[in-house]
């Protein structure tokens, strides 16, 4: 400074940065200052940074500090370093940018990966959630328990329903990382994939997922039980369409097909039956058995088999109407009431009675009338109790045993000359029972028996 500077080209590295700003170079008290901070020699910088890092203030802050006082070639880098180095600064330090996203590869197929997570407890339920990546299909099951063995049951009953997935990803819970649930999981051949620890974004399907289904059941929470909460928002969910799955429904991809709702009721689409029917198969069966085609028709005498306590008895009834092909409803003959019942063409035979045109004649007139006056007209609803309870054994034994056509046709000729002297059950069936000593009253109100309650009376 007190001399004049050498050549440019004969400076060293060192003084170079000096040389730059000679112009703001001074000596004040035998203290080389540039402009008015003080130049600090080598052996003192780590002196100085301890000093001006006094209270930790950040990279930043502690450049304004140190520009405001002293100087060295390079100082920025050196405070840069410094802080960097600083444990507690690099601890109590906010966290950095995040990443670039690296989303899972997109399946190929249903069932190849599976996101699982737990969600709850929800009033006191757990709730144990299943993700198909590729159609986003969701399983839930509710549980009480989280335990592995109880996982391991759930994923069971869907693998018995959809087969075994390729792989599984999941958080690192307890019941995901013990040796039972990894045992399961080498047992069939299944890829655990584990996400990081307390990073839900590794797991987005099922973690996203979880949010959707609390929102969901917080909605439907005055609407019905937990169950059957559950079960309407699973039906609406997989129903819906969805943007990430080109506007398709989770049923349409992983299913195949659409899965049918309440609001397909108000659509008519025509399906043709009898094109599906198996026509080779019937044709095998009915020649294997030697099998006759049987048919009845409203108001026929039929004898229909009716079962109680795993024995079976043969009972005298009507045919009322006739459900299907092979179907009919068949109103029974008991002593002491009649009951309705749903019989097979195979559990049927015809029952033959004495020609009467009063008995048989009558009653298929009154089949063009509703099926509740029919059975008022045969007298055959109770009148005061509806008492469903079925026939004990000694009324089935009551009931006459089936007489063979043959049987009939042999006897019938030395009927004919034998005066009658009483009615046969089946003629007493038909006659109004009015208990004694019961006061008929002039409107009586015929209630509809409770066991009429899953057929259709018009």
């Amino acid at each position: 400074m007190r001399s004049k500077w050498p050549d440019k080209k004969s400076i060293s590295a060192q003084v170079k940065p000096y040389f730059d700003r000679r112009d703001a170079l001074s000596v004040v008290d035998d203290c080389l200052l540039f402009n008015d901070r003080i130049i600090i020699p080598s052996c003192f910088h780590k002196r100085v940074l301890k000093q001006l890092h006094r209270g930790h203030p950040g990279i930043e802050r502690m450049k304004s500090i140190a520009r405001s006082y002293v100087y060295w070639p390079n100082i920025d880098d050196d405070i840069t370093g410094y802080v960097r180095q600083c444990q507690s600064c690099a601890t109590a330090a906010k966290s950095p940018i995040k990443t670039t996203l690296s989303s899972w590869p997109r399946p190929l197929a249903p069932m190849e990966r599976i996101h699982i997570d737990i969600a709850g407890p929800c009033d006191d339920k757990y709730y144990f959630i299943i993700v198909d990546a590729f159609s986003k299909w969701p399983e839930i099951f509710q549980v009480r328990s989280i335990s592995s063995s109880t996982i391991i049951q759930k994923l069971n009953k869907m693998f018995s329903q959809f087969g075994d997935c390729q792989q599984i990803v999941s958080d690192n819970g307890t019941q995901f990382t013990s040796s039972e649930f990894q045992k399961f999981l080498q047992s069939r051949g299944i890829h655990h994939a584990r996400t990081a620890p307390y990073h839900p974004q590794s797991n987005g399907q099922a973690e996203r997922f979880v949010d959707t289904l609390k929102r969901a059941l917080k909605k439907l929470h005055h609407e019905g039980t937990s169950e059957e909460n559950l079960e309407t928002f699973l039906q609406t969910y997989r129903s819906t369409p969805n943007k990430v799955i080109n506007n398709k429904s989770p049923a349409e991809l992983f299913l195949g097909r659409k899965i049918k709702t309440a609001l397909d009721l108000m659509t008519h689409k025509h399906q043709d039956y009898l094109s599906t029917v198996p026509n080779k198969q019937n044709q095998y069966f009915n020649s294997k058995h030697g099998c006759k085609k049987r048919e009845y028709s409203p108001g026929d005498l039929v004898y229909a088999k009716f079962y109680k306590r795993n024995k079976n008895h043969w009972i005298p009834g009507t045919i009322i109407e006739r459900i299907g092909n092979v179907n009919y409803n068949v109103l029974t003959e008991f002593p002491n009431r009649s009951r309705l019942i749903r019989s097979h063409a195979n559990q049927l035979k015809t029952r033959y009675a004495p020609d009467s045109p009063d008995n048989t004649n009558s009653i298929k007139k009154k089949f063009s009338n509703n099926l509740n006056d029919i059975l008022y007209e045969l007298n055959m609803i109770p009148s005061v109790s509806n008492d469903v309870n079925p026939p004990s054994v000694e009324e089935l034994e009551s009931i006459p045993i089936p007489i063979d056509p043959n049987e009939i046709i042999e006897e019938s000729s030395q009927q004919q000359n034998q005066p009658t002297t009483s009615s046969s059950p089946i003629a007493e069936s038909r006659v109004p029972r009015v208990p004694e000593n019961e006061v008929r009253r002039s409107e009586r109100v015929v209630r509809t028996p409770a066991w009429f309650k899953d057929f259709n009376i018009f």
